[in-house]
């Protein structure tokens, strides 16, 4: 038997529904086990057209790089991703923003 686990997201998110969500309403039925939920991330990703490989770990670092692009903080992106701690955060997403830095630097030279 499939244990699922519930998960809360930003209502922004959820405008792809077509549905009024109501505060504190679960949305998505997620399974336990990482292979449930790569198993149904692979589902989702093949309903959105996507052709590629994704799996649970890897979407989560898409979100965090994403968050961070757009200005979040880190504090905020641990909060988001249910991180305990933000060590792990501060040391991957800051060295995320050195490179885009660095490839922002570059394209100045050649352009």
């Amino acid at each position: 038997m499939t244990k699922w686990t519930f998960h809360c997201c930003p209502r922004q998110w959820l405008s792809c529904l077509n549905k009024e969500v109501k505060r504190q309403e679960k949305v998505f039925r997620l399974p336990t086990t990482a292979n449930g939920c790569n198993k149904m991330l692979k589902q989702w990703v093949a309903d959105a057209g996507i052709d590629k490989n994704k799996t649970w770990h890897c979407a989560r670092h898409s979100v965090g790089s994403l968050l961070k692009r757009k200005g979040a903080s880190i504090a905020q992106i641990t909060d988001i991703l249910g991180q305990r701690s933000t060590r792990y955060a501060e040391r991957l997403y800051t060295r995320m923003t050195q490179l885009d830095e660095k490839r922002a630097l570059m394209q100045k030279l050649v352009s």
